[in-house]
């Protein structure tokens, strides 16, 4: 019924000052009347009788756009852009839907630029811009508008977690330490987040936020590329706190800082945190072997490594690793042992099989086999890099 006496006024009024707006109240209430294809032919008809009204084609983009029909939006905004060359929400929404909707993210970047030139204080705009330059992988560009973007808007702390990503990203590619600055700044617009994040959630905070667990994880791994691994340890820690469940790859992360740091107290800590969370997880104790391994404590990582293959006897990479371990160890009995189940496991593997016949031919000439390729363990200008063993690890 009122949508029928809204026809009836705007057949009796066809030119009242806020014909627009009773057009587009008259749209809506025959979409909630799934009544779409009417909705559609009244803003068209207001459209075509005004066509020097932004706010009708405004309505008419959204009426086909909430109706899936992106086509016709987006022939829309092209016509809005032509004929407004002032205003900038036309192509900006152009440049959103040609990026999401239709992915020509190339396009939409051509129309984002327009919009900016014609509103360049819009931080909005400048986000927006960011966001498909990224896409782009205009890497650099992308950066500048993003630091334009968290002045102003209310997105920014969005913005802020992209332009970190960015900047890591400009960090990584960098040589000769030339990319520190990057990552200092990375830092600096992610604890900017987690200010802004602990302010709003207030006492909230305890309860686990994932905003607050990434940037605590992000922020510990650019301490650790830095080798600042004190702060990194710190930051996971938080990280931990305000995690909603327990975090296998958070306390694996926290316990290789704590190894590449030499804190021992926060080690042992940490270490016992993981035991009494996974009790008898064989892949928690073949994560903590391999950490082991990787920081060169030869004698825990076995144990570790043990510990798996007791919770799991078909852990065929931990058995691969123990053999690979035991014969650089000299310990062949034990080498012998665990490339054997490995192959029980997984017979066909090749890296196993290449694996045993190396510990074979070491035991078959025990008194006197040496190869020269293969450095003494305790040789200092062995390089690791040449040993034929190390070329068929994983």
């Amino acid at each position: 019924q009122a949508a029928e006496e809204y026809r009836a006024l705007l057949a009796g009024y066809p030119d009242a000052p806020n014909t627009v707006h009773l057009h587009g109240l008259l749209a809506g209430l025959l979409l909630k009347l799934e009544r779409g294809d009417e909705a559609i032919e009244v803003m068209e008809k207001l459209v075509r009788r005004k066509p020097d009204s932004l706010d009708a084609g405004t309505k008419l983009v959204a009426l086909y756009t909430h109706l899936g029909r992106i086509d016709d939006a987006v022939g829309q905004l092209k016509r809005l852009t032509d004929a407004f060359p002032k205003d900038a929400t036309a192509p900006a929404a152009l440049g959103l839907l040609l990026a999401r909707e239709k992915k020509d993210p190339v396009e939409g970047e051509r129309y984002f630029r327009v919009a900016y030139k014609r509103s360049p204080r819009s931080s909005s705009i400048a986000g927006q811009l960011a966001e498909v330059l990224a896409v782009n992988r205009k890497t650099a560009e992308a950066i500048v508008f993003y630091r334009e973007a968290i002045r102003g808007s209310a997105r920014r702390d969005q913005y802020r977690l992209e332009l970190a990503r960015l900047l890591f990203e400009k960090f990584a590619i960098e040589v000769d330490g030339g990319g520190e600055p990057y990552l200092r700044e990375a830092i600096a617009h992610l604890q900017a987040v987690l200010r802004e994040r602990r302010k709003f959630l207030g006492p909230r905070a305890k309860q686990g936020d994932d905003v607050l667990v990434t940037c605590c994880a992000r922020i510990a791994e650019m301490h650790a590329q830095l080798k600042e691994y004190g702060p990194a340890v710190g930051y996971l820690q938080w990280a931990i706190q305000y995690s909603r469940k327990p975090n296998s790859f958070l306390w694996m992360n926290l316990i290789r800082y704590a190894l590449a740091s030499g804190d021992q107290n926060e080690l042992k800590k940490a270490i016992a945190a993981v035991h009494r969370q996974w009790p008898n997880d064989p892949k928690m104790a073949f994560s903590l072997g391999m950490l082991y391994a990787d920081a060169g404590r030869k004698a825990d990582a076995i144990r570790e490594l043990k510990a798996a293959v007791k919770a799991d006897p078909d852990f065929a990479s931990a058995h691969y690793q123990l053999a690979e371990m035991s014969m650089r160890e000299k310990n062949l009995a034990d080498a012998n042992e665990h490339i054997f189940e490995a192959l029980r496991i997984a017979p066909l593997n090749p890296m196993y099989k290449r694996l045993k016949d190396t510990i074979v031919k070491l035991i078959h000439n025990r008194s006197d086999f040496v190869d020269p390729d293969l450095p003494d363990d305790d040789d200092e200008d062995g390089d690791k890099d040449d040993d034929p063993l190390r070329k068929i690890l994983p």
